[in-house]
């Protein structure tokens, strides 16, 4: 029995050092691409005798940049402090960014790809931004993210970022006279159709928030069946924590032999 239970307790182990791996790995490829991005902005803003802060800002005043850098400092954090109780951290935080980063990706490649055609790094920066990393990150959440505390009240919750989102870049549009998107350029569409658009923009997020909310249900079901069917207390691979894992890898040391 007592070798089961190290068994098991060793497998988590490596089941977190493989996530901390893939947070680690995640977070680089989002540093990267930002870092690569924003650089040529920067070079752009000094070649052109524009205000390098300006630059900055609107940098990130684009939907994509601010979710790649939630991903980054979640996944930064997730690996530097795996135990902490960051807002960031959150399994509910965690996810809504999961779901802002498809919208990225989903309305990138249908409505934004054909727009430009950057090249060199900057091809490889956005091709991280915008495919690699939605997806990876999908899968961290899909693989490494603990399942069963989303509540239905979440997918609505997740839609204050994004409205105050589209209420931020209103704003500023209406002071600058620049957008950062076609689908909300007001000088060109006029109030009615961008407040279209943004409805059905929030409909998308609030569907992939439903969907999210849904998998996370299906999942942690999933997963309690099988752990009952395998014999294993519930939460016995999917709940414990590094120091759980390591106290009871400890207390298991300490029996006495006769037991194994």
């Amino acid at each position: 029995m007592q070798n089961v239970s190290v068994s098991g307790v060793r497998a988590r182990q490596t089941f977190i050092q493989f996530q901390r791996a893939s947070a680690a790995f995640i977070a680089a490829a989002a540093w990267f691409a930002l870092t690569v991005q924003i650089s040529y902005n920067i070079e752009e803003a000094r070649t052109n005798n524009a205000s390098v802060a300006a630059s900055v800002v609107h940098f990130f005043s684009y939907f994509t940049m601010q979710t790649n850098l939630l991903v980054a400092l979640i996944l930064t954090l997730s690996f530097f402090q795996p135990q902490s109780e960051w807002f960031l951290t959150r399994t509910s935080v965690q996810s809504a960014v999961a779901s802002y980063i498809v919208i990225v990706a989903l309305v990138y490649t249908l409505l934004l790809r054909n727009l430009w055609n950057p090249q060199g790094w900057r091809l490889v920066a956005d091709r991280l931004l915008h495919d690699e990393i939605p997806l990876l990150y999908v899968l961290y959440w899909i693989f490494f993210m603990p399942k069963g505390s989303l509540t239905r009240v979440d997918p609505v919750l997740w839609l204050i970022y994004p409205l105050l989102y589209f209420v931020y870049i209103l704003a500023r549009g209406a002071a600058i006279g620049s957008y950062p998107y076609p689908f909300v350029d007001v000088a060109r569409l006029g109030y009615r159709e961008v407040l279209y658009n943004a409805t059905m923009f929030l409909g998308a997020f609030f569907a992939l928030g439903v969907t999210f909310t849904g998998l996370d249900r299906a999942m942690s079901g999933y997963a309690s069946s099988a752990a009952s069917e395998a014999g294993a207390p519930k939460g016995s691979l999917t709940g414990a924590t590094p120091t759980d894992a390591n106290r009871m890898e400890a207390n298991l040391a300490e029996r006495p032999n006769s037991d194994k």
